[in-house]
């Protein structure tokens, strides 16, 4: 009784899915795993960081003593996010470092500080640091450790 039931229900649904346009094997065929691309999620388009004005830049004695030892600076552009605005808008802040900085920066921290100036610090893996202040009314100054 069983087999004429199965049987009957696979002719019933290939003639469901041959009016339909689908291949009845398709349908009886065992579940295929999903693929990897089917579980990644959309990649973001990369961030367009606007450029600003460097309204001056700060060398500690240890910036300038770092300069000296180890090369001239060369300067790198990173795209910082203003931690002062809600706008969510990156900026393209030029920073010089020493030669000897080879690799990423890494953002040690970002606040929001007195009169809506917003810090932010990167740290390389040479030990030079830079602090980024966005000021309230437009741009940057850049303080070197």
């Amino acid at each position: 009784m069983a087999k004429i039931t199965l049987s009957l229900l696979a002719a019933a649904l290939a003639v469901v899915c041959w009016s339909s346009g689908v291949v009845a094997q398709e349908l009886l065929a065992p579940p295929v795993a999903p693929s990897v691309t089917e579980y990644m999620t959309p990649v973001a388009p990369a961030a367009v960081c606007c450029p600003i004005q460097v309204v001056s830049e700060v060398s500690a004695p240890s910036a300038k003593r770092s300069y000296r030892c180890h090369g001239g600076p060369i300067q790198q552009l990173l795209c910082v996010d203003n931690p002062a605005d809600c706008c969510r808008k990156d900026y393209s802040v030029p920073v010089c470092v020493p030669a000897c900085c080879v690799g990423d920066p890494v953002c040690c921290g970002s606040r929001v500080g007195l009169l809506g100036r917003g810090y932010v610090t990167y740290r390389w893996p040479c030990g030079f640091e830079a602090t980024i202040v966005f000021r309230a009314h437009g741009g940057v100054i850049i303080t070197y450790r």
